[in-house]
């Protein structure tokens, strides 16, 4: 039986919960892209504007809504979140034009980038210093099994109820999640004690960091290019291959699968060895995997293998990049006149990125 008195334990079994939720909603789209492009009469590339919606909103709701949770709280903020794309997806399900879905879409990303921010941020404030790399990486897991989870259902419901069954559930879930953690989610004390803990412009973009940034940075918007293309047209490609929808859809549930195994079996090498090293090598394993997939790959053995490397090196490469931004979320706030002096060296002795702040290097 759960301990629902130990706060720790309760907001890793919410943010877990989110991120799979969110993860199943993340790829809703893509799940029924093929069975939408039939049911709407439309070409495939119509549907781009759909698809492209959630991403968009992602990258607002990241922004807009991780900056409300440095001032409203993180636990409002999860719960905001995860009722907005529930609400959202339960309405795309009554979209009859590519452009409502779109819009409805676009509102769900908003609310995926809030809830995947917060939730990570949270547990990163509540997971003691010394296992906070590891839970990182274990909520990360969330989004694939998701996506996994969300592949399953789609290839059983799809070919009976269609679609809209999809939306149908993947709305109703999250909506049931933001009821139950509105009564059992606690605060984080990190944010009431000091109300922001975020690191300043100026600390990241100061001449020990910057380099580092924007190397981060870079790598973030490829590796979510990478990963969110997968979820929204990997099904759809495979169809317009000639693939039955059901074998398009295990295509997403490969990718997923694999993600896991990668994110699980690196997060421990990070742990101990730094991110940097781990992020090289799952962007040139990535990369490799993708010129396979779009010059080399023939037949469905070659496909599946094919995009289940790449589901293992994109997920590990978001793991480094994520494990580093949350890392300086945690940055402390510097001393009046001493900035400088307050960065952390960010590299450990083989030139690998660590953690900052508190957890490393580890006090004794």
């Amino acid at each position: 039986m759960v301990d629902m008195k130990n706060p720790a334990l309760v907001v890793l079994l919410c943010a877990a919960c989110t991120l799979i939720l969110d993860g199943f909603d993340i790829q809703a789209a893509g799940f029924a892209a093929p069975a939408l492009v039939a049911d709407l009469g439309i070409e495939r590339a119509a549907l781009g504007p759909a698809l492209a919606a959630s991403l968009v909103g992602m990258a607002i709701g990241a922004a807009g809504i991780g900056a409300l949770g440095d001032r409203w709280g993180r636990r409002n903020s999860l719960i905001l979140s995860t009722a907005l794309f529930g609400a959202a997806t339960l309405l795309a399900a009554t979209a009859t034009s590519v452009m409502t879905l779109a819009l409805w879409r676009l509102i769900t990303g908003i609310g995926l980038g809030g809830a995947l921010t917060t939730a990570t941020a949270l547990i990163a404030e509540f997971a003691p210093s010394r296992y906070r790399s590891l839970a990182i990486g274990g909520i990360q897991v969330g989004v694939p099994v998701g996506g996994m989870t969300g592949a399953a259902l789609a290839a059983e419901l799809m070919p009976v109820h269609g679609w809209r069954s999809v939306f149908l559930v993947g709305g109703a879930l999250p909506l049931l999640a933001a009821a139950v953690m509105y009564f059992v989610l606690p605060e984080s004390p990190r944010f009431l004690a000091v109300r922001t803990q975020s690191a300043p412009k100026e600390t990241i973009f100061s001449p020990q960091l910057r380099w580092d940034t924007a190397i981060v940075s870079l790598a973030f918007l490829t590796n979510m290019y990478a990963v969110y293309a997968f979820f929204s047209w990997a099904p759809l490609v495979l169809t317009s291959l000639g693939f039955e929808l059901v074998t398009a859809v295990k295509g997403a549930f490969v990718f997923n699968v694999a993600g896991i195994a990668g994110v699980i079996a690196i997060s421990w090498l990070i742990t101990h060895f730094g991110s940097r090293r781990p992020l090289a090598a799952s962007a040139l394993v990535g990369a490799a995997a993708l010129a396979w997939l779009a010059w080399f790959a023939d037949g469905l053995p070659a496909l599946m293998g094919g995009i289940a490397v790449a589901g293992a090196a994109t997920f590990v490469a978001v793991l480094c990049v994520r494990r580093q931004i949350i890392a300086w979320r945690l940055l402390p706030e510097p001393a009046p006149g001493t900035a400088e002096s307050s960065v952390p060296d960010t590299r450990t002795a083989d030139g690998s990125l660590r953690t900052p702040g508190p957890s490393y290097p580890r006090r004794r």
